[in-house]
C-alpha cells in the first residue's frame, strides 16, 4: 500500500528519516534510502539523513557512499556521537 504524499516543507526532513527507518525495519531498502534521499533535498543540514542512509549505505557494503554522508553527518553536527562510532567501523 503506498504511502500518502508528505509536505515537502524544512520540517517535513525528520519525517522522512522516521519513514525511511520504518521501511528500513520493514525491509524495504531501497524505500528507505530514497526517504533519506529526499530528506537531504529538503533539508541539507538534516545530520539524521545522512546518520540514517550512511548506516544503510553501510550495511549494504557501499563503504564510499556511506563514509561521505557520515562525513556530512559530522559536519553538521560534531557532538553526534553515533556518526562518529559508525564512521570509526568504516575507516
Amino acid at each position: 500500500v503506498p504511502s500518502p504524499p508528505m509536505p515537502l516543507e524544512p520540517g517535513a526532513a525528520v519525517a522522512y528519516v522516521f519513514r525511511g527507518h520504518g521501511r528500513e525495519r520493514a525491509g524495504d531498502g531501497d524505500g528507505a534510502e530514497a526517504d533519506y534521499t529526499t530528506a537531504i533535498g529538503i533539508d541539507l543540514a538534516c545530520h539524521l539523513a545522512y546518520f540514517a542512509r550512511g548506516g544503510l549505505r553501510y550495511s549494504r557494503d557501499e563503504r564510499t557512499a556511506a563514509l561521505e554522508d557520515l562525513d556530512a553527518a559530522v559536519r553538521i553536527r560534531p557532538d553526534h556521537a553515533l556518526s562518529f562510532e559508525l564512521r570509526s567501523f568504516i575507516r
